[in-house]
């Protein structure tokens, strides 16, 4: 939310930087670990049976797409940045 916030308002600050870094890092963790949330292990050997749980606070149809709605989600927030940064 903080980088549709950015792409808005054209705010570039280190906070920003730093949203997008997080990002990144966290879609390098599950590209590295195969497409699967590294948590899903953890929750897995904590006597999950299917390991999942963003059910619990998601409904059912977004977290089976969670990954793919993110990326999207992502991807049009750095295109607003960049159209924000260049067109000033």
């Amino acid at each position: 939310m903080y980088i549709l916030y950015c792409a808005i308002t054209k705010t570039y600050n280190w906070a920003l930087l730093l949203a997008i870094s997080a990002v990144l890092i966290n879609g390098l963790a599950l590209l590295l670990n195969h497409g699967r949330c590294p948590l899903t292990t953890l929750a897995e050997k904590q006597g999950a049976e299917k390991g999942s749980v963003t059910d619990i606070f998601l409904p059912l149809w977004i977290a089976r797409h969670i990954f793919r709605i993110s990326t999207v989600l992502f991807t049009a927030e750095l295109v607003l940045l960049g159209i924000g940064f260049f067109m000033k």
